[in-house]
């Protein structure tokens, strides 16, 4: 499974290839999320695509919108970063709130 199939299975994502973009869901979403979906929209960084991770070799969720999410989860106290890393750690309340949220 992919990081980003919840988002597709809940119809805020859609896939074509290795295109993705949002859906029709788009307002709701980034209300529900907190997240300003025009200005990101707005910017030169793309919305979402999908990347492949070179170390796990998964494709996860990327551009300015899992970054908007991310810095929203640093904000809810739901994850932070490990020291100068790039890992990330959810505490138990963060890992309920984000399964509760993006679960299928």
């Amino acid at each position: 499974m992919r990081r980003h199939d919840p988002l597709i299975a809940q119809g805020h994502l859609i896939e074509t290839g290795e295109d993705v973009a949002l859906t029709n869901t788009e307002t709701t979403f980034g209300q529900a999320l907190e997240v300003d979906l025009a200005s990101l929209s707005k910017g030169r960084r793309a919305l979402c695509k999908s990347c492949l991770d070179w170390s796990s070799r998964r494709t996860h969720f990327s551009g300015s919108l899992s970054t908007a999410l991310l810095d929203q989860f640093y904000a809810k106290g739901w994850a932070k970063r490990i020291g100068g890393s790039r890992i990330i750690h959810f505490s138990p309340a963060g890992e309920k709130n984000l399964l509760e949220t993006f679960s299928c």
